[in-house]
């Protein structure tokens, strides 16, 4: 599911793909919030065709709440997150990243310019 200019996904339950959700959102330049929030979700078994990049939540862009997700059966990150001002709280992980190695629960990528 990529979404843009979405601004709540709630109570999803998100399986058998090949990553779950992606949303960007805010301004970065002028640190405008995105107003995107992402919360009690289950999201599992995602990453079944590709291992590497099938994140189960992937976010960027500037504030995007994150909470109370159920995230499992992953071949790759629960959280992969670029940008600034996220809040991530309350998330349960269960076996993900079973299928790499050079990854994490959250894993953030090499985007410089998202630290002040």
């Amino acid at each position: 599911m990529i979404v843009d200019q979405l601004r709540t996904i709630s109570k999803c339950d998100i399986d058998d793909t090949d990553g779950a959700i992606k949303i960007s959102g805010g301004d970065r330049k002028n640190l405008i919030s995105s107003g995107n929030i992402i919360e009690d979700n289950r999201l599992w078994n995602f990453g079944r065709a590709t291992a590497v990049g099938a994140d189960g939540i992937a976010v960027g862009g500037l504030n995007i709440i994150i909470r109370n997700n159920y995230i499992n059966h992953g071949t790759y990150s629960c959280i992969k997150w670029s940008g600034n001002d996220h809040i991530m709280e309350n998330n349960h992980f269960h076996y993900c990243c079973h299928a790499t190695s050079d990854c994490g629960a959250i894993h953030s990528g090499r985007d410089w310019t998202s630290v002040r």
